[in-house]
């Protein structure tokens, strides 16, 4: 059985890559001011050696074709400790992910379903 705070990490990058597959960007040009409060990410427990681990697997999803990006987005009510994207917004498109990419989720019955 994994341990409890790998099992997180894994669902957190599992529902990262689910959600890429399901995205379609909306790109209204640059100079956006983001509205995003980033915080501490060991606020979560999630040091930074951890999240280049997570990013290079992100990537390498990406890099196998497996999805054309990630979004790994980790927070509460305080802010997001946790922003971290690779690739292209979409299959054959060149624009990268960002935090202002927008999603269309179609379900997330199956995410949902975790004791």
């Amino acid at each position: 059985m994994l341990p409890t705070k790998l099992f997180r990490k894994l669902l957190c990058l599992t529902a990262a890559v689910f959600l890429s597959t399901a995205a379609i960007a909306d790109h209204h040009g640059g100079g956006h001011e983001s509205s995003i409060k980033m915080i501490d990410s060991n606020n979560f427990g999630i040091d930074q050696s951890e999240i280049r681990s997570i990013r290079e697997q992100m990537q390498a999803a990406v890099d196998g074709g497996f999805v054309s990006g990630n979004i790994l987005l980790v927070g509460n009510s305080e802010g997001v400790g946790v922003l971290e994207t690779v690739g292209t917004q979409g299959p054959n498109q060149t624009t990268e992910m960002n935090d202002q990419t927008l999603f269309r989720i179609y379900s997330l019955d199956g995410a949902t379903g975790f004791p």
